[in-house]
């Protein structure tokens, strides 16, 4: 398996397919997904991705976060379903807070669907406040974790 950057277009069929079947492929664009500091990762077993995910530079939508210039957020993160507890999403999140390290980003976010809630704890990430039900897609909850400075070379 191998994670590359990619074109945020690479990331639309994983995010129909996976995420939200209920939208048309035109429709799981993120605002903020042409930014140029936006970062789409796919991880690849051969030609087709098996994983996808887009961190954005965006704070969290919190009434008191220290610092939210470094506040960058966690979305679209699909993983094929015949590959999940393989290592796929833990690749992604790697690259993820690679990049958010070397845009000297201090904090990552999401809003991690509930089903998902042990695998983003396995991340390193902790709940922020109570879950919601986001329509067509879910009960939810806002997680966070810090992010790792590089170690100098």
């Amino acid at each position: 398996m191998r994670v590359e950057r990619v074109a945020a277009g690479v990331t639309y069929p994983s995010r129909h397919e996976i995420l939200r079947p209920h939208q048309s492929i035109a429709e799981v664009g993120f605002p903020g997904d042409n930014d140029p500091e936006t970062g789409h990762f796919a991880a690849y077993d051969g030609s087709i991705p098996i994983g996808v995910v887009t961190v954005l530079h965006e704070p969290p939508p919190l009434p008191t976060v220290a610092d939210p210039a470094g506040w960058w957020r966690l979305r679209g993160m699909a993983t094929a379903g015949d590959r999940r507890r393989s290592g796929v999403g833990s690749a992604l999140v790697g690259a993820v807070l690679a990049h958010v390290a070397a845009h000297n980003g201090t904090t990552l976010w999401c809003h991690a669907r509930l089903r998902a809630l042990a695998f983003y704890e396995k991340q390193g990430f902790v709940a922020i406040g109570e879950a919601w039900e986001e329509p067509t897609l879910g009960p939810h909850v806002t997680m966070w974790r810090s992010v790792p400075r590089p170690r100098p070379s």
